[in-house]
């Protein structure tokens, strides 16, 4: 599954935290773009769903 929130909706806190959430008990592996303004580290626990 591809994540991206483009340019506007990445900025605000939680958005990708949501997502995850919500696909973390499906059978996905995720490809998500964060942008320059997002740490991919911060994605934390669910860092592991995502290529």
């Amino acid at each position: 599954m591809y994540v991206t929130l483009g340019t506007m909706f990445d900025r605000r806190p939680g958005v990708f935290d949501d997502i995850f959430a919500a696909l973390a008990d499906e059978l996905v592996r995720v490809a998500a773009t964060t942008g320059p303004q997002t740490d991919p580290g911060a994605l934390g626990t669910y860092r592991r769903m995502c290529d």
